[in-house]
């Protein structure tokens, strides 16, 4: 499996454990007055001075029903990906559906964190969409979620291959003549399955004419010059041009 490949699914599988960590625990938004109360997406709890906290499945507004239900596309999605990612050592062609799939958790990620501020108005928190009242703000779960999207993000750069980029420039030719000829087509193949399919070669060979010039071993003799023909090989290697929608 590709080293980049092998980073990206690690950042994959921290970003599912960050997702589901900031779903189970309720601390999306927290207010201190008169007590505690903790607002989650699944779970609310609420303490009175010299009572015990008490927790219960809270009525969620339109918004974060949607948050909700982004976020659990996301964790299905980057839990598929690592799926993928562990299977596709012995079936390298499923890393494709891999990319596409994390880029959907990332879409779905992004729509969640729009969505969860717009929730600011309901009755238990009595903000404004996008603003906090006084007293309240977010959780140490909001940040786990900002951890979640920053490493999908960083894994899907990986998994595509963005970053680091396999080439500095778009394409690069190798020229290999005579006996170099194996090592440069050695070389361009190496690219072509570390690209894994974003990588193409393009293959020309030619005939260059080379010309040996000997010096005279005797000061009475003559230097000369031999020409001969050798084979060369010109091997472009150029990234996939990306397809238009």
């Amino acid at each position: 499996m590709d080293k980049f490949v092998i980073v990206g699914g690690f950042l994959c599988f921290a970003a599912d454990v960050f997702a589901i960590a900031s779903l189970a625990t309720p601390e999306w938004v927290v207010m201190e007055f008169a007590g505690s109360v903790r607002l989650g997406l699944t779970v609310m709890c609420q303490k009175s001075e010299g009572q015990p906290e008490v927790c219960v499945t809270p009525d969620l507004p339109q918004e974060w029903l949607a948050t909700l239900l982004f976020m659990i596309l996301g964790v299905v999605a980057l839990t598929l990906t690592c799926f993928l990612l562990l299977v596709s050592p012995w079936k390298p062609a499923i890393v494709d559906a891999a990319k596409w799939i994390i880029f959907l958790g990332m879409i779905v990620f992004c729509l969640a964190a729009l969505t969860f501020p717009m929730g600011f108005q309901m009755p238990e928190i009595g903000g404004k969409p996008y603003k906090l009242p006084q007293g309240t703000h977010v959780g140490p779960s909001f940040f786990l979620y900002i951890f979640c999207i920053v490493f999908t993000i960083a894994s899907e750069l990986f998994i595509f291959k963005v970053c680091p980029l396999l080439l500095s420039e778009q394409e690069v030719t190798i020229h290999g003549l005579g006996s170099a000829i194996n090592r440069a087509i050695n070389l361009a193949l190496q690219l072509e399955q570390r690209g894994q399919g974003t990588v193409e070669l393009s293959t020309t060979t030619s005939s260059v004419k080379l010309v040996d010039d000997f010096e005279p071993e005797c000061d009475d003799q003559e230097g000369y010059s031999r020409v001969r023909t050798n084979s060369a090989v010109h091997i472009r290697v150029y990234k996939k041009p990306l397809p238009l929608c």
